[in-house]
């Protein structure tokens, strides 16, 4: 089994270097870490299945996160700050999995959504 690290990332220019470095990345698990905003730079994980954001106070999403075309797995749960999606959501044509327990500021799911 491969040894996992956990890393607290407090400068979102640190974090923008850290995904240029790792871009081949499938898994990135940030949940409860206290990250408020995400760096655009989020969206250049284009091999990204699984991302974990959940537990966090973010109150938007980058509207990068919509290039993610390989993502399956979206965790925002009791991510109790965000407001919407981003309006581009439906181009996450792989997701799978919208786990969004717990967002209760969330009102909506954006217009061209297709269940």
């Amino acid at each position: 089994m491969p040894k996992q690290c956990q890393l607290t990332i407090k400068n979102l220019s640190i974090c923008t270097k850290l995904i240029h470095n790792f871009t081949s990345l499938r898994v990135l698990d940030l949940h409860k870490l206290g990250i408020k905003i995400l760096p655009r730079s989020l969206g250049e994980l284009v091999c990204l299945r699984y991302l974990n954001l959940s537990r966090n106070p973010i109150v938007k999403l980058p509207s990068s996160i919509t290039r993610l075309l390989n993502l399956l797995s979206l965790y925002v749960s009791w991510c109790d700050k965000l407001l919407m999606l981003p309006k581009d959501t439906y181009k996450l044509s792989n997701l799978r999995h919208l786990y969004i327990k717990g967002c209760d500021a969330l009102r909506h799911m954006p217009a061209d959504w297709e269940a």
